[in-house]
């Protein structure tokens, strides 16, 4: 075997030696990359057209506040975001529940208790995540039955 010795020209003026080699850069666009590898024997030109992309900035999303509105035993939950969309989100209720929904609306059945909301949200392909948590209480007072005393009393003699 004998020696080669490998010139680089990225077609942005930048140039490299070696037959692994790193280059970076600093503008998208398309560029003309050309190897020429020389030994004892001669020499052989390659080329071979890149197209050089910018990857998408995205900015990881950051959970601002989270928000419930009570009324009843239904609460409405939303959630302010910073970063860029689309988001995608995880509620979870605290009581087995879900949901994937922007601002959900949601029905606890046990009037009084006490929940520990759960929103995770993700964007950036996944590569950006937060999670944040509210306590909730379900101010709403059990289904009641009314008796009407004087349909209940006639005849009775008081």
């Amino acid at each position: 075997d004998l020696p080669i010795d490998y010139a680089w020209a990225f077609g942005d003026g930048g140039t490299a030696a070696g037959a692994v080699v790193t280059h970076s850069y600093a503008a998208t666009g398309t560029y003309v990359v050309v190897l020429t590898a020389t030994n004892e024997c001669g020499q052989q030109v390659l080329t071979d057209t890149l197209t050089v992309e910018a990857e998408p900035v995205c900015t990881p999303v950051d959970i601002l506040e989270l928000s419930a509105d009570a009324a009843d035993c239904q609460v409405l939950f939303g959630a302010e975001l910073e970063g860029d969309p689309p988001f995608t989100r995880l509620w979870s209720f605290g009581d087995g529940y879900t949901s994937t929904q922007i601002a959900p609306v949601h029905v606890y059945d046990a009037p009084g208790g006490t929940y520990t909301v759960t929103l995770e949200v993700s964007n950036c392909g996944g590569a950006g995540q937060d999670s944040d948590e509210i306590v909730v209480v379900a101010e709403c007072a059990p289904d009641m039955f009314y008796l009407y005393l004087p349909l209940v009393l006639n005849g009775f003699d008081l």
